[in-house]
């Protein structure tokens, strides 16, 4: 998966197709969420989350195209070789174009909160490219929040929120 994102990443010279989505505005419902918990006086994951991630997004070192849904279900063999389907269509930094990775596969728990795996993976996420492993796992952690917002009140927003704090955890030992 590294290697295959290097290549869906890789910086180009074409410009940017304006139907690209800015991922501000992906992350809307976070950052509602956060406004939200903030004024009930409540410092969540959401809060911590959304500083985050409007702070890397303010900070953002180039943009790229991005996927917007990158799991190992939009990843297929084909005989023309390696193939991405379904992409949203997303401009950011290539960071948030891996996040979703950690939160896959979805049946899988076990191996989403995992603290070597998520170690593991920002290591070759990160060389591949070519991103900081801390900003790589901070993007991770913010789009975990992001994910639960959207699964706001079910049991996807627990997963969502478990394996974030898991992330954070990562990020806070080991880098």
């Amino acid at each position: 998966a590294a290697e295959l994102m290097a290549k869906l990443y890789a910086a180009s010279e074409e410009p940017l197709p304006s139907a690209l989505l800015p991922i501000r505005d992906r992350f809307a419902a976070l950052f509602q969420r956060a406004r939200d918990d903030q004024n009930a006086g409540c410092q969540t994951d959401y809060v911590h989350a959304a500083i985050i991630a409007d702070q890397m997004m303010s900070n953002a070192s180039e943009l790229r195209g991005l996927h917007g849904d990158l799991h190992h279900e939009n990843i297929m063999f084909s005989s023309r070789g390696w193939l991405v389907i379904d992409p949203v269509g997303l401009v950011g930094e290539v960071g948030f174009g891996a996040a979703n990775m950690f939160y896959d596969p979805a049946d899988r728990d076990d191996l989403c909160l995992d603290p070597r795996r998520i170690a593991q993976m920002a290591d070759a996420f990160s060389r591949a490219l070519d991103v900081d492993p801390r900003r790589l796992l901070d993007q991770a952690y913010a789009y975990g929040c992001l994910s639960a917002a959207w699964n706001a009140d079910g049991e996807e927003e627990q997963r969502d929120l478990a394996i974030a704090a898991a992330i954070k955890q990562v990020r806070q030992t080991s880098y």
